[in-house]
């Protein structure tokens, strides 16, 4: 159930959205587009199943992706077995650069949060605007939908100095939250095969004005990985290891 407030606040948005489209006669685009690398794709047909607005097809002999259907969501991309599936503007190459980045230096237990980029960043920022405050430890990803972050990524972070990950989903999102909870346990049960606790990873939804959750989930992983104690270097080394073999 939400309040007065919070249904009038996504009912103006909604509005908005719908006036802004039919008043104008035509579509913004967003820059952040998947595409098919030919090379590496096998036409298994993953991607098409797992696109929630159904933008990918496949003709006879290739997979193709419809630019205006797509939404830039970036689930399809870490389900590719292959690789064979990249998005503009949050690459496989930006993505682990930027968690490498955070990862390098701050203060420790390092804690990488990865936020779906309008409604959950938007919601921390609120906390901001309100003059709350979150741990100095926890580093924070925009990314389209914490779909678009796979089991590479995570060990990416724990591999270069992450000690815990959090995810952040849009409640009303395309990335459900029915989704995000298989998401997190496939996952975390490919992260103990690494020697990683699934304590360390946590994950909610959350609306735009219940940014007290994002800022409870800080408080909470932080506290646990003090008590837990950092990765084992030699863990972390594992990892590396194996990421270079991929």
């Amino acid at each position: 159930p939400k309040d007065v407030r919070e249904t009038t606040l996504e009912a103006m948005a909604t509005a908005s959205r719908v006036a802004s489209f039919v008043g104008k006669g035509e579509i913004t685009l967003s820059p952040e587009v998947a595409y098919i690398i030919p090379e590496k794709c096998d036409n298994c047909g993953v991607c098409i199943e797992v696109c929630p607005v159904s933008a990918i097809k496949r003709s006879s002999n290739q997979v193709t992706i419809d630019p205006v259907t797509c939404i830039g969501c970036g689930i399809c991309v870490p389900r590719c077995p292959r690789g064979a599936i990249d998005l503009h503007n949050c690459t496989e190459d930006q993505l682990i650069a930027q968690i490498h980045g955070v990862c390098s230096g701050g203060e420790h237990p390092k804690i990488v949060a990865f936020l779906e980029k309008e409604i959950a960043y938007g919601s921390a920022d609120l906390a901001g605007q309100t003059r709350q405050s979150y741990p100095h430890n926890v580093e924070i990803i925009r990314v389209p939908t914490t779909g678009r972050v796979g089991l590479k990524h995570v060990l990416h972070a724990f591999a270069y100095g992450a000690d815990g990950v959090i995810f952040v989903e849009d409640h009303g999102g395309v990335f459900t939250e029915e989704a995000l909870r298989e998401h997190l346990t496939q996952m975390k049960r490919e992260l103990a095969k690494y020697g990683i606790k699934p304590l360390r990873v946590m994950s909610i939804t959350t609306t735009l004005p219940e940014y007290y959750k994002i800022l409870n989930i800080f408080e909470t992983l932080t506290s646990r990985i003090n008590r837990m104690g950092p990765i084992p270097e030699e863990t972390r080394q594992k990892i590396r290891e194996q990421l270079e073999k991929a």
